[in-house]
This record gives structure tokens, C-alpha cells and sequence, in this order.
């Protein structure tokens, strides 16, 4: 899987880019020789038979019980920022005006915990989000309708559309890493022929060019807003209009939802008319903010990194696409916002529920060492890199590769290098796979 032949049929490495032959499904190495056989691409089949049954098992009482516990969370933050700090501390300030030094203190105290409340909070939301992606995958439970009303529920407290969400995750599902049918952060196609012609192009030439093209990425949550609205580089298009092509065949599902939005919607109308803008955007705005950093970063991550492959639609196929997906480490918030980190045996099999990912994931990487996409990088460095060197460079030539990586680390020019440590390089080492800890709190 990792050991291949540079395609001998254009230019082997043009700045940053590697065209791999996956041809017929067999690679071979620098002798011409068969890769060995404990490198080829299993089966989904072969890869599930290593798997415990009970992995793929959910339980009503277990699902509820996160429910329950991020409901709260989610009350209870609220409550302490809002009842027991906000309110005494104006109480305080309006009681005793002469008090300068104390309400100078208190009123930094505040503003403080305002914004410590909004990155909680949108992190709470964040587990919502993973909630509702279980519903979506029916790995919430056994039972449709409980599938669905739960994942009402989780998706519309935190304003996503769940049924528009799940049909386009869907589609990202059953084409990840294809560049022609991928939902989001494909690669485009340029006009050009060759990759020498397209990393001229897409280059920036002086720093006029980062600032009038800078990476959409670094607008954070309001990427996620502008995805929901149809805004950007997303083939689902809007997530409110049920008549749209790919929508309108379960018309009657998404207008379940639009209700539901439309009913929420009114519930937060009704708030800024009885307490204010100023309460709706702290207490309800930025944290939906904080939630789509949450998701652009973690799901950015989930499928960018140094040397990740994409297939073009004639050699894409389902296991190969899925076990590009990247599985990171979010230290404490990694079980906070359900082991959503946990990523490619959740591509492969996503009707896993999320607290049952861990194990499933340490039997696959027992069973297929050499299959593990893995890396240990810091998250905040690894986006920022990613998303400066993917947002330029994240092209290929109109005609049509069989597969290709991107190798930040071969790019000439005036962009800057930002390159990644030598221990996150791909391959993946698996030499003391079994020492490492793969998931936080094992």
C-alpha cells in the first residue's frame, strides 16, 4: 500500500507531487517486483472478520446516557455563565457604584468567563454535532425512528439541518478521496495539462497575492456557515432548500427538518426579542462559531495530511478511498467530543458507535499494521500547514491521474515551507505499534 512505482507514464515528481499507479490494484516497488502480500489492500470483508462482532453493536441506554450527560453539560454551563456569575456580578456592580476596584476586577472576571463559557460551550456543541453523526450513520440504535428524532433533537440545538447534513455526508462517505465525486475538500481540476503548468498558476508570486487570496479555511466557523448555505467549494450545494437536485429525492425527510429548523429558529427570535442581541450572540452565535472550528478543523484533518492520496473516478474504489482517512489524538477533548477523532475505521464501517470506535480500531491496527494512517502532530500546527499548503497547491492537471499525493516539502517557489517533523512522514512506522498508547485515558 505505501511502497509504489512513480508513474513512469508523466513527470515523476513535479513540485510537491507524486502520480502513483494503482493500476489493476497491484503496486510495485523500485525492482519491479510484487509488493508483498501483507501490503495489499484487504477486502471490506477480510478487514470486518477482524473486528469483533460486538463492535458493531449499539444500545439504546448507552447512546442516551451521552445524550443525557452532554444535555448537562450543555444546561450547566449555561446556568453557572448566566445565573450564577452574569446576573451577581451586575448585581454587585449596580449595588455598590463607589466600589471602583472591586467592580473593575469583577467586570474583567466577567468578560473572562464570557469567553471561556463561549469555547466550552461550542466544544459541547461539537459533541451534539458527534451525536446527531451517529444518528445519521444508524449507529445510534437499531430503530430508524429513534435514529431520526434523536438526531433532530442533537443537530437542530446546535442549528444544523440533520437530514440535509446526512444526505450529503452520505455522499462523502461513499466517494472519499475521489477527486471527481468527493463532497469536500477535494482537490480541483485546473484547465492546464501539466502539473509543471498548474503549480506555476495556482503559486502565489508576492505577498499581493496572500492577502487578496487568503485561504478561506482561516475564516474558522463561518466556513461552516457559508458550507450550510451553499457558499464555497462543496458539490451539495444549499442545506435549507429541499427542491434542490440532490435533496428533492427525499423531499418528504428534509421537510421534516426544515420544520424543525423553522421551529428553532423561532425559539432564538423570541430570545433576542425578550433578552437581547447581546445574549444571543454569546450565548447561543459564537459557540455555533466555536462548533464550526471544531468541524472544519477536525474534519480538514480528518482527510489532509503529508502524501494522502486521492484517486481519480476510475480508480477509486471504497476501501482505498476510506483508508486514506487520518486518525489524530485531541488529548482531552478527544472522549469530550466522542472519540470523533478516531476517523478510519469510522470511514470503513461508519455504522460503528462512537464508544465503541477505540476498540474496533485497536483490532484493525493489530490485524493490518501497515494499513494504519496515523498521525501524533500537534492539531493547531498541523491545520495551519495543511490549510496554507492545500489551499494553493490543492490541484491537479485537467487530465485525468490515476492517483496522486501532495508533498508539501517539494514545493518551489515564494510560498513558505511549512514543513512537518520527520516522525509524521509517511509511511507510518509500525515497528512498536504495539507500545504506543492510540487513544487518550487508555
Amino acid at each position: 500500500y505505501q511502497q509504489t512505482k512513480l508513474h513512469s507514464g508523466h513527470n515523476s515528481e513535479v513540485r510537491g507531487y507524486k502520480m502513483v499507479n494503482s493500476s489493476k490494484g497491484v503496486e510495485f516497488n523500485e525492482d519491479k517486483k510484487l509488493v508483498d502480500d501483507k501490503n495489499k489492500i484487504p477486502s471490506l470483508i477480510e478487514i470486518k472478520r477482524a473486528i469483533p462482532k460486538k463492535c458493531f453493536e449499539s444500545t439504546v441506554a448507552k447512546s442516551m446516557f451521552f445524550v443525557v450527560l452532554d444535555f448537562t453539560i450543555s444546561f450547566s454551563l449555561f446556568g453557572i455563565m448566566y445565573f450564577g456569575i452574569e446576573q451577581n456580578v451586575f448585581d454587585y456592580i449596580d449595588n455598590n457604584p463607589e466600589d471602583i476596584m472591586m467592580n473593575s476586577f469583577l467586570y474583567y472576571f466577567y468578560w473572562i468567563s464570557l469567553l471561556t463559557y463561549c469555547f466550552f460551550q461550542g466544544t459541547i456543541f461539537w459533541s451534539f454535532f458527534s451525536i446527531g453523526h451517529d444518528c445519521g450513520h444508524k449507529a445510534f440504535s437499531k430503530h430508524q425512528w429513534l435514529n431520526d428524532l434523536m438526531g433532530h433533537i442533537s443537530h437542530t440545538y446546535v442549528f444544523i439541518p440533520y437530514h440535509y447534513w446526512k444526505i450529503s455526508h452520505r455522499d462523502h462517505h461513499k466517494n472519499t478521496c475521489n477527486i471527481d465525486k468527493d463532497q469536500i475538500y477535494y482537490p480541483g481540476r485546473s484547465e492546464k495539462e501539466s502539473m509543471d503548468e498548474v503549480v506555476e498558476e495556482a503559486a502565489p508570486k508576492s505577498i499581493k497575492d496572500y492577502i487578496l487570496n487568503p485561504p478561506a479555511y482561516a475564516f474558522l466557523g463561518f466556513i461552516w456557515l457559508f458550507y450550510l448555505s451553499g457558499i464555497g467549494k462543496s458539490r451539495s450545494g444549499c442545506h435549507f432548500v429541499p427542491l434542490r437536485n440532490r435533496f428533492k429525492e427525499q423531499i418528504k425527510n428534509c421537510i421534516e427538518t426544515t420544520i424543525w429548523i423553522s421551529c428553532w429558529s423561532s425559539v432564538l427570535l423570541y430570545s433576542v426579542v425578550k433578552l437581547g442581541w447581546f445574549f444571543f450572540i454569546f450565548y447561543y452565535f459564537i459557540p455555533v462559531l466555536v462548533l464550526g472550528t471544531w468541524l472544519l478543523v477536525v474534519t480538514f484533518l480528518h482527510h489532509a495530511d503529508d502524501h494522502a492520496k486521492w484517486y481519480s473516478n476510475e480508480e477509486w474504489t471504497y476501501v482505498k478511498g476510506n483508508l486514506g482517512s487520518i486518525d489524530r489524538d485531541y488529548k482531552m477533548f478527544h472522549w469530550i467530543t466522542h472519540n470523533i477523532g478516531t476517523h478510519q475505521i469510522h470511514h470503513l464501517f461508519p455504522m460503528i458507535p462512537h464508544y465503541n470506535l477505540r476498540e474496533a480500531t485497536r483490532h484493525f491496527r493489530k490485524a493490518f499494521p501497515h494499513l494504519v494512517n496515523r498521525s501524533d502532530e500537534n492539531i493547531i500546527k498541523a491545520f495551519f500547514r495543511m490549510m496554507y499548503n492545500n489551499w494553493y497547491f490543492f490541484v491537479v492537471p485537467k487530465n485525468s491521474y490515476n492517483a496522486w499525493e501532495f508533498d508539501p516539502h517539494k514545493i518551489k517557489g515564494t510560498i513558505p515551507r511549512f514543513e512537518s517533523p520527520d516522525e509524521y512522514k509517511r509511511p507510518y512506522d509500525n515497528s512498536d505499534i504495539s507500545n504506543k498508547r492510540p487513544f487518550p485515558f487508555d
